[in-house]
Formats: structure tokens, C-alpha cells, sequence
């Protein structure tokens, strides 16, 4: 019986390995265990940011430094703090000879910083499948690496911001601060200028309210994918207004599916549809409340029984005229 207990429990695991893990669903196993070890870090950090902070740079603490470079180099501790790495020393990514002070220069933070994958390790083979198949791997492969878009002293996930209001703030900043800038731009193509997105989006009832509401990424990756990598360009970018305005909403599997899974039953209960995005903003077509419908359907139909009624009222009156 024990090794029949034991090959079951094997299987079960088995089989949940191989399930493909989402990365809203990795598990937090880097957050620090203690006060004692939190104290460490913020103390560990803190040595980090009196160089590489904009104090640090007005206010160097150690002479002889590069200061061109430290400029370079600025991260903001409040930023840090709110992001999804501020349970981690600096050192556990910048792990190769930033013990001591000052660095060595052959030591750079970004040629011996760690590669994310090495602690996204369940969910990186999905987003590196779906990056690969993206645009940009596809035109730049070697100028691409998860930095470019995820600051990992910024970048929070959407569970830990919850108002999508903020999550589209920070996500389609991401997109708009290299798709707007020269400077950006043309690291990826010299000889062209960044593209003209409100011309590009004309076709959208009011390109800048979507910015605001949506994110690039909800029209410009697959549909059929929760959340993708996957990033495409306006050839492949969606277009159907359905998608998102209707009853089966992508948002909700999307931009609202961190809120979705706590929703209240009450809100449904009310007889709103998707009423978890209600919360937020009005969907058309998206936010509808049946009880509301079917009061339409009913109203509509007692004024046409209203008009019919009188239209035969006016025939059967004529006849008696006559």
C-alpha cells in the first residue's frame, strides 16, 4: 500500500510540473523570512544607494569616482522600494565583486548581473516561447533582453499595483517612452523616425482615452492568451472592438484578471456583467446590467404595444366616423 501511496503522489506531482505556469502564478519565494534579515537588506542597500543615488551623485561619498558614469547608474530608492525585487539585496542580483568599494572596473553591474531566468526559472521557458515569436526578437534578437521594457528597479507586477488604472500607466509607458522618443528609437532603427501612433490609431474612437483605459498589449499580443509576451505588430494588432466590448471581454481575462478571481459575488448578484471592471471605468457593451436590459427590452415593448394599440384605436374609430 505505501508504494502504491507513494507512486500516486509521484504522478500528482508530475502532473503539476508539467502544467505551464503563468507569471502572475509564480510563487514569491524570494520575499524575505524575517525582521532580522530585512534589516540586513535595507542596511546592505542602503550602502548601495549613497553612490548610486541622485544624492550620491551631488553628494559623492567617496572621491575619485567616475561620475559620468554613476549618473548613469542612478536608481531611485522610492522606486526601488515599490517594486517587485524590494525584498531582495542589490547583491543578489549583482552578485560578482560588488562587496567591496569601490568596484573594480572591470566588474561592470550589467556584465556580471544575474540573468532573470535564473530566478523565474518555472515561468521563463513560456515567456522566452512567446518572446521568441514576438516582434521585436524578430527584427532585433540580440537588443532585447527582459530589461529593455521590465526595469527591475521599477517594474511592479499588476497584483501588487490591484488599480488598472496605474497598471496601464506603467505598462504602456514601457511601450510609449521608446515608441515616442528619437533618442530611443533610433537605438533599434537609425534611419527611421519613431511612428506617428496617433495617426497610426486614428481608426479608434479617441486613441488617448484607450491609452489611458488599455494597454498596448491588450490589442497588440493574441487574443486567445491570457497574457503574452507575444508582442505583434499593426499588421497582426487586434482590431475587432467586440473583443472587448461585449459580455465575454477579453479585459477580463487580461488587464482585470488579478481582480477578477477576488471579485465579490454581490456585484453579479446586482445583475452586472463583468461589474469587476465597473469598479474601475464604463465598458460599452462590456459593463451592461441585465436587470437593465431586460427593463429595456420590456419598455421597448410596451411602446410598441402603445403605438399599435393606438394606431388600431385611430382604424376602428375611423370606421365608426364613416
Amino acid at each position: 500500500m505505501r508504494v502504491k501511496h507513494w507512486i500516486i503522489i509521484g504522478l500528482g506531482l508530475l502532473a503539476l510540473l508539467g502544467q505551464p505556469v503563468r507569471a502572475e502564478d509564480e510563487v514569491d519565494f524570494m520575499a524575505p523570512f524575517d525582521e532580522d534579515l530585512t534589516g540586513k537588506i535595507t542596511k546592505a542597500n542602503g550602502e548601495c544607494f549613497r553612490c548610486h543615488s541622485e544624492e550620491g551623485v551631488k553628494s559623492p561619498p567617496r572621491a575619485g569616482m567616475d561620475m559620468v558614469k554613476l549618473a548613469k547608474m542612478v536608481v531611485k530608492a522610492t522606486d526601488y522600494d515599490h517594486s517587485g525585487h524590494n525584498g531582495l539585496d542589490c547583491r543578489d542580483c549583482h552578485n560578482n565583486g560588488f562587496s567591496a568599494f569601490p568596484h573594480k572596473a572591470e566588474d561592470g553591474a550589467k556584465a556580471s548581473s544575474k540573468f532573470c531566468g535564473n530566478c523565474h526559472a518555472r515561468t521563463f521557458p513560456v515567456i522566452e516561447a512567446e518572446f521568441n515569436r514576438s516582434i521585436h526578437h524578430e527584427k532585433w534578437p540580440d537588443k532585447f533582453p527582459c530589461e529593455t521594457c521590465h526595469d527591475p528597479h521599477i517594474y511592479q507586477s499588476a497584483a501588487k499595483i490591484v488599480e488598472p488604472r496605474k497598471i496601464v500607466a506603467q505598462d504602456n509607458t514601457m511601450c510609449l517612452d521608446c515608441h515616442r522618443s528619437e533618442t530611443r528609437f533610433k537605438q533599434y532603427s537609425p534611419d527611421k523616425r519613431p511612428p506617428d501612433l496617433d495617426a497610426i490609431h486614428k481608426w479608434l474612437p479617441n486613441p488617448p482615452m484607450h491609452w489611458k483605459a488599455v494597454r498596448c498589449v491588450d490589442c497588440h499580443t493574441p487574443v486567445g492568451q491570457p497574457q503574452s509576451h507575444e508582442v505583434q505588430g499593426k499588421a497582426k494588432a487586434e482590431r475587432r472592438c467586440v473583443e472587448c466590448h461585449s459580455a465575454d471581454s477579453v479585459l477580463r481575462k487580461r488587464l482585470y484578471l488579478h481582480l477578477a478571481r477576488d471579485e465579490s459575488s454581490r456585484i453579479d448578484a446586482l445583475g452586472f456583467i463583468n461589474g469587476i471592471m465597473l469598479t474601475d471605468a464604463y465598458v460599452v457593451g462590456a459593463t451592461r446590467n441585465t436587470w437593465v436590459d431586460r427593463a429595456s427590452f420590456i419598455i421597448l415593448g410596451l411602446v410598441v404595444a402603445g403605438l399599435a394599440a393606438h394606431a388600431l384605436a385611430r382604424i376602428l374609430c375611423r370606421g365608426k366616423k364613416k
